[in-house]
This record gives structure tokens, C-alpha cells and sequence, in this order.
């Protein structure tokens, strides 16, 4: 089902991260060209976030206000992302593992 919601909109607030959570994985909304608003408390998906903010995927809120002013914002936008970057940056730390594992194989 969330497959189809993210099909649907241009944009998500990925949960867990307005609290002392965490937050949840972004991959798979930003995979449907999602811009994703995140609350401060990513630390279980740092590096993700980080190469998010950086293309100008995802974006930092601070709290509850801030979150109804970007969604409003963002949802009124009519046109989705461009994600495609995912797919070669996925590629390339598939195979940085890889060659990393093969040391420890072979």
C-alpha cells in the first residue's frame, strides 16, 4: 500500500525522526521521487539522509509547526523529483561491498 501512496505524492514526512527514535529508512519514498521532510533524530539512517541533503531530496524540520509549513508547501508543488542518482549510488556502494567482502571470501 505505501508503494502506491508514494506513487501518488510528490512528497512524505518519514516518521520516527521528530522523536528520540531515530527515524525510519527514506530509500523507498525517495525511490519514487519523493522529496522526503525529516524531523532532526536520524541517526539510523545517517549516511542515507546525509547523500538525501545533499541532492536536494530531503530536508531537516525542527517540530510540529515547521512540519505543517513544509507540507503545505511541498504538497501544492505538481511536479515529482528526479531520483534517478539512486539508482548509480546504489550500484556503486554494491559494489564497494563487494570488493570488501571478497577480502574476507577469498
Amino acid at each position: 500500500e505505501a508503494d502506491n501512496l508514494f506513487q501518488l505524492t510528490n512528497c512524505v514526512f518519514v516518521g520516527g525522526s521528530l522523536i528520540q527514535h531515530g527515524g525510519q529508512n527514506p530509500l523507498e519514498p525517495a525511490s519514487k521521487n519523493c522529496t522526503i521532510i525529516h524531523g532532526p533524530n536520524i541517526q539510523n539512517f545517517h549516511e542515507i539522509y546525509d547523500l538525501l541533503n545533499e541532492k536536494g531530496v530531503s530536508y531537516k524540520i525542527n517540530d510540529q509547526n515547521e512540519l505543517n509549513e513544509a507540507l503545505e508547501r511541498e504538497i501544492t508543488k505538481t511536479t515529482k523529483k528526479d531520483n534517478s542518482f539512486l539508482i548509480e549510488e546504489g550500484k556503486s556502494i554494491l559494489e564497494k561491498t563487494i570488493v570488501l567482502l571478497n577480502k574476507y571470501i577469498n
